[in-house]
């Protein structure tokens, strides 16, 4: 539910949301781990007709100079501007 409200508060708003903003302005009892999966699970399993409506940009960075490992820092969630 706390995602579901989460996805609620960024169609709402005029520009990205940052998921671990929302996760702490919000006092919500989640490890910001598991929070960023659970934002981008929600993303990747809307439904095909919604999906188009909003934009996931994740803030990453490479996890070592020998390979191509990518550890997520943040999720941004955004609404097309048709």
């Amino acid at each position: 539910m706390d995602v579901e409200d989460f996805y609620v508060f960024a169609a709402g708003q005029s520009g990205p949301v940052s998921a671990l903003h929302y996760l702490t302005e919000n006092h919500l009892n989640w490890d910001s781990e598991i929070w960023l999966y659970q934002v981008i699970t929600e993303y990747q399993s809307l439904p095909l007709a919604d999906k188009p409506r909003f934009w996931l940009h994740s803030d990453e960075r490479q996890a070592s100079p020998v390979n191509d490992l990518r550890i997520i820092l943040d999720v941004s969630i955004g609404v097309r501007v048709k």
